[in-house]
């Protein structure tokens, strides 16, 4: 895996806030009803949480539900904690060792996150959590290059080295809750949804990227690229990224 996954997002928490695509409602609300959680209470877990995007997201959806961050990060946990709702929590871990109690948890999530982890071991953690007929669910979003307006962006982004390692890693993530066996009955939904950005925010959100360039002549070029397609509709102009949203998710024995 490229570089330490814990530490890469320093500095990058910022840009999340700024500039990451949420995800769509309905997404949530699949995710909520398949782990059959309606509008009782819910424990709910989120591996890699970030900024909290996802976890604000779940928290919102029903007040009797409490939802823990679990994050490595110290920038990206120190943003989220900013923006705590009464029903969340938040506290540094790993995927792998979370730290939190055997079978506590209806839902384990992990939002653009589990390709990071190592997924034998973070499969087996999410297993020693959950309740009984506890539901995962990874999910991610990719950009949709048949989409002219975003195919530009993603050439940008997507330039890389280290982006032909971690993209191809992170479509690929699912597939290990499916081959593992420690859970059941798996499946795969799909969503879709768009993101509006001002021009500034475009170039925050292609500098949330992890892998884009590191080497000074590498980002100065890619910085120039993105700061060239966001004045390229005007400073008054807003520019669209389409995204497809895919969800793996299965069930505790």
């Amino acid at each position: 895996m490229p570089s330490d996954p814990h530490t890469r997002f320093d500095s990058l928490a910022g840009y999340y806030a700024q500039a990451r695509p949420s995800y769509p409602a309905a997404l949530i609300d699949f995710v909520c009803q398949a782990a059959h959680l309606g509008d009782g209470r819910g424990e709910i877990a989120d591996i890699g949480c970030g900024t909290g995007i996802s976890t604000r997201l779940f928290a919102e959806r029903s007040s009797t539900y409490r939802v823990i961050g679990i994050e490595p990060n110290g920038d990206m946990l120190q943003e989220a904690r900013q923006k705590a709702l009464p029903n969340t929590l938040y506290q540094k871990g790993a995927g792998e060792a979370t730290g939190l109690e055997d079978a506590s948890q209806d839902l384990v999530i992990s939002a653009q996150a589990f390709h990071w982890l190592d997924a034998p071991r973070a499969l087996r953690e999410f297993e020693r959590i959950l309740k009984p007929g506890g539901m995962v669910a990874l999910f991610w979003y990719e950009l949709d290059m048949t989409d002219a307006e975003t195919s530009h962006y993603g050439q940008i982004t997507k330039s890389s080295p280290d982006a032909q390692t971690i993209v191809p890693m992170r479509q690929a993530a699912g597939l290990a809750l499916e081959r593992s066996g420690v859970f059941a009955d798996c499946a795969v939904e799909r969503f879709y949804d768009v993101q509006i950005l001002s021009p500034d925010d475009l170039i925050a959100r292609g500098m949330s990227v992890a892998y884009k360039p590191k080497d000074p002549p590498g980002l100065e070029l890619y910085i120039s690229r993105l700061q060239e397609l966001a004045r390229s509709k005007g400073p008054d102009q807003s520019y669209r990224l389409a995204y497809e949203y895919t969800c793996y998710y299965g069930y505790k024995n």
